[in-house]
């Protein structure tokens, strides 16, 4: 008698099953019986707690998905959810046959003994979707690449697109009528402090007119003539993010190199001469402040990335890897709207700059943090008497306006008037705010630091007195004014 040898498969055939075994994609079929089985037992119950977390496209088994369709058309109409309506349902829609019958249909009412882990079900299944979806960018990443028709920037632009249409989608929350919105303010208010509090600007002016500061998802639009310190503005706002809240803030200098960002944050920190310290004239004191806010700054989450020709998707990626490598960001920064190299180099600048700006506010929502973004203002600004900016000021594109929550511009009088009353003055003008009011901080800018201050009060106070009484006599001396003619005095 011949002994029977098992004859092993080929190294090449175990490699290619192998292969294909990693390559299936992820799902469980376990899982969305359950869910399916869940709905069958109690409809009435189950579907509204698990239709806004899952949907049809997020079964993997096609018969899973028709099922999960056909139920979703019966609640639509109010019937009730059972193997026979179901059953009825699917004959008419032509699938009964495809999904397996009334028997295919009673083994998931079995699979199911109880609906009690329902939402936990389709959440399974919801994440198993999304990392299919992930899956299939991957492969298209990897087909753009071989067919060698798309750049490398076109690949990764397509690529960061997808990613954040999946975030967002995951994100997304389910609609709800506004007797639930009354319901969860209700429950906020009744907690000890804000849920989602504001985040600070550091500035304490500019945070009264904010409400306490900018909010998760916001697109804050910063924006100034050169010159006026808007670049120290955001890297101050950034710097006190980062310190009050612990969360990282991702910081895009598109224009100013990171040796120069340092600079600035330390000076300002330290409260310093710049020129003392490239000099190295600084005195002990000085050297001495230096090393506690150096040791001070070495601690604050700020990510600097001064890439040059960067794109937005480049901008998008970097953000969405921060995230998923250190957690929650506080902010992102970008320095400057105009420097953002776009995608399609075949449209105007104005078509541009419409899409950065509109990924720029899809991007804070993914994200959940305010998206800080510097812009340039046009010169018309130089050919007014009053060169205070206005909202057409914005450079190159409408749309800058329209994206964004919040629009501040910087304006110091001093660069403009030598013999102004207000030098060592800013003025923060808030221009536009979507759920607020529009108004002026009044600062202190200190040039040799390129730091913003709160004013003091009795300064300030001063300060507007001595305005309106050097007003009043200049209006007093008016040239043109006759025997006839009323004066602001008489009035």
């Amino acid at each position: 008698m011949v002994a029977e040898v098992a004859i092993a498969p080929p190294a090449r055939a175990r490699d290619v099953a192998a292969r294909e075994v990693r390559a299936a994609p992820r799902h469980d079929l376990e899982a969305e019986r359950a869910v399916l089985g869940a709905v069958l037992l109690r409809a009435a119950e189950v579907l509204p707690l698990i239709a806004s977390k899952v949907s049809e496209e997020d079964f993997y088994h096609p018969a899973h998905a028709v099922i999960f369709r056909c139920m979703k058309a019966l609640d639509a109409r109010g019937e009730p959810i059972d193997v026979v309506t179901l059953t009825d349902e699917l004959r008419r829609a032509g699938r009964i046959n495809a999904v397996g019958g009334m028997q295919f249909l009673g083994d998931l009412a079995d699979a199911s003994p109880t609906t009690a882990n329902a939402e936990s079900h389709a959440a399974i299944v919801a994440e198993l979707a999304t990392v299919r979806r992930l899956q299939l960018i991957g492969q298209s990443i990897v087909e753009a690449a071989t067919n060698g028709t798309s750049t490398a920037e076109q690949i990764q632009a397509m690529a960061s697109a997808t990613l954040a249409k999946v975030c967002l989608a995951r994100s997304a929350s389910a609609t709800v009528t506004l007797e639930d919105e009354v319901l969860a303010m209700w429950a906020e208010l009744e907690q000890p402090s804000d849920p989602v509090p504001p985040r600070s600007t550091g500035i304490r002016d500019l945070d009264e007119i904010l409400g306490g500061g900018t909010q998760p998802e916001q697109l804050v639009v910063i924006a100034a003539r050169p010159a006026m310190g808007k670049t120290s503005l955001v890297t101050q706002i950034g710097r006190c993010m980062a310190a009050a809240k612990g969360l990282p803030v991702l910081f895009f200098s598109l224009e100013m190199p990171r040796r120069e960002l340092r600079l600035r944050l330390l000076c300002e920190a330290a409260d310093v001469d710049r020129d003392g310290l490239v000099g190295r004239t600084l005195d002990d004191d000085g050297w001495d402040r230096l090393n506690r806010a150096g040791a001070e700054l070495a601690r604050i989450p700020l990510l600097i990335n001064d890439t040059k020709e960067i794109s937005f998707a480049d901008i998008r990626a970097i953000a969405l890897q921060e995230t998923a490598k250190r957690g929650p960001l506080g902010a992102v920064i970008v320095d400057y709207v105009q420097l953002v190299k776009a995608a399609n180099a075949s449209e105007n600048r104005a078509q541009q700059i419409a899409e950065i700006t509109r990924g720029m506010k899809v991007l804070a929502g993914v994200l959940k943090c305010p998206l800080f973004a510097l812009s340039q203002l046009s010169r018309k600004v130089e050919e007014r008497p009053n060169k205070r900016p206005q909202l057409s000021d914005l450079r190159e594109s409408g749309a800058i306006e329209q994206d964004a929550d919040i629009v501040i511009f910087v304006y110091r009088d001093e660069v403009y008037n030598k013999g102004t009353d207000d030098k060592g003055i800013a003025e923060i003008i808030v221009a536009k705010q979507r759920n607020g009011p529009t108004n002026t901080a009044r600062v202190r800018f200190r040039a040799d630091r390129t730091s913003f201050h709160d004013l003091d009060e009795s300064e300030e106070r001063e300060r507007q007195t001595t305005y309106q009484q050097r007003t009043k006599t200049k209006r007093s001396k008016k040239p043109y004014a006759t025997a006839t003619e009323e004066t602001d005095d008489d009035r």
